[in-house]
């Protein structure tokens, strides 16, 4: 065997290096056949032999150097790779010249390949050792386009349902609702007319928009505070609108500039004035010719239907209750109508003694109790102070009982108010009034109030 013959040791055909700035020649120490066998990269780019840099060593088995032209910028991962082409390049002849080192020469460049091939398997995504077997194969092209590769519960091989542009979408529509409702938020801080209001609807926004993404029912949220028209390009924007002025929207019109089944959603937000949403043409919102939000935070969902007459079919809701006295009907609320009831305990210029039951009468209607008051035409002057108890079938409706204070002629003045302890009057129900105490006996011309509303 010839002295200078490669030895093919076991070393990977693959080292790395970084660059400072400075240093242009890089040592390879594992063996190469011919100047053509190495490749050069700078981070990933692939250099030219010649014009980027020389190499020495070639057909030595300690290896040999990579001289660059200009050195490798500081921080540039420099990469020499072994590569040769994998084929056979000896054809032995039949009863021809069988020379050892030509056979080594051919067995040494297997055994290269071998290590090239063994290096790039290493690099692979495999397989350990003591894993069992999986279905591995991946799905037929069709089946893997813009699809994300994930494993079932065997750890074979799968795609997503979805696809790779849908699931991004779905990202940056849920960075979309975060910067909008940061944006929410920015707009309620430099709101000078209703501060802590525009606070919690950047929240509610905020909510809403987490509501929506999760949800797809919104696929982005667009801030609005002054007129503006939904465009064909809007499909499935929840739009947050600031009525610190009055605000006017024009829809598209159906089939014309949007197809059945665009939607859109509005969200009044931030002052009590209105926001309207007007028709185009002759389509309607569910009939008419606009839709008007009134409510602070009030939400309005709009689909486009396109069977005669094309109509926007819309539904919302609305943070509104009605309070004590009020009743509410859509977006329309209406004043209960008050009762007041006037019952005399004697007359005007007799004096009021203590008694059970001094007065009795009845509920006409089933009404809702929310106060009492007494009142005398002759105050007394001295001595303990008055006590009125107001009972329903026998029941007292007070915790606190009724007084008036000596030298008032009025329980709105008292000390002590009366508290109700049952709001809840039947028709028909027996009420009774007690006198439980009286001071110097001046007092005279009492008369009991009940303050309420219809049940």
């Amino acid at each position: 065997m010839a002295s200078n013959h490669i030895q093919i040791g076991d070393i990977s055909p693959r080292i790395q290096y970084v660059g400072d700035g400075a240093v242009t020649v890089f040592t390879y120490p594992f063996p190469i056949f011919i100047d053509e066998d190495i490749l050069v990269y700078e981070n990933t780019t692939l250099k030219t032999a010649v014009t980027d840099y020389t190499v020495s060593g070639a057909g030595s088995t300690s290896g040999g150097s990579i001289a660059f032209v200009a050195a490798p910028t500081s921080g540039v991962v420099v990469t020499l790779l072994r590569d040769l082409s994998i084929k056979r390049t000896t054809d032995f002849q039949e009863s021809g010249e069988f020379r050892s080192e030509v056979i080594n020469d051919e067995l040494d460049q297997q055994v290269a390949m071998t290590q090239q091939v063994d290096e790039r398997v290493s690099r692979s995504i495999r397989l350990i050792d003591t894993d069992p077997g999986a279905a591995l194969l991946l799905p037929a092209q069709t089946n893997r386009a813009d699809k994300i590769l994930a494993f079932d519960s065997n750890g074979g091989v799968i795609v997503s349902n979805q696809s790779l542009s849908a699931i991004e979408n779905g990202a940056t529509s849920a960075a979309a609702s975060a910067t909008a409702a940061a944006s929410s938020a920015t707009n309620a801080a430099t709101s000078t007319t209703n501060a802590a209001t525009s606070e919690t609807n950047a929240a509610a926004s905020a909510a809403a928009s987490a509501t929506a993404a999760a949800s797809n029912l919104y696929s982005s949220i667009q801030n609005k505070s002054a007129n503006f028209t939904v465009v064909s390009t809007d499909d499935g924007a929840l739009f947050v609108v600031d009525t610190t002025t009055s605000v006017v929207v024009t829809m598209p019109d159906i089939v014309t500039d949007v197809p059945e089944g665009f939607r859109v959603g509005f969200m009044k937000s931030g002052a009590p004035n209105t926001l309207t949403i007007n028709r185009v043409g002759t389509d309607t919102i569910n009939g008419g010719a606009s839709y008007v939000m009134v409510d602070d935070t009030e939400v309005a969902t709009m689909v486009a239907d396109d069977n005669a007459p094309d109509n926007w079919i819309t539904f919302g809701a609305s943070t509104t209750s009605a309070g004590n006295g009020l009743s509410k009907s859509g977006t329309s609320i209406s004043l209960k109508p008050v009762v007041v009831a006037a019952i005399a305990i004697g007359d005007e210029t007799t004096a009021i003694v203590t008694g059970t039951s001094v007065v009795t009468f009845h509920a006409p209607i089933a009404f809702t109790l929310t106060g009492v008051v007494a009142g005398l035409t002759t105050a007394q002057t001295s001595g303990t102070i008055l006590i009125f108890d107001i009972n329903e079938a026998g029941t007292s409706v007070l915790s606190t009982k009724l007084t008036i204070d000596n030298t008032e002629d009025s329980s709105t003045t008292a000390t002590t108010a009366a508290v109700l302890s049952d709001t809840a009057i039947a028709a028909g129900a027996k009420l009774t009034v007690d006198v439980d105490q009286i001071g110097d006996g001046t007092a005279a011309g009492a008369k009991i109030y009940l303050i309420g509303y219809p049940a």
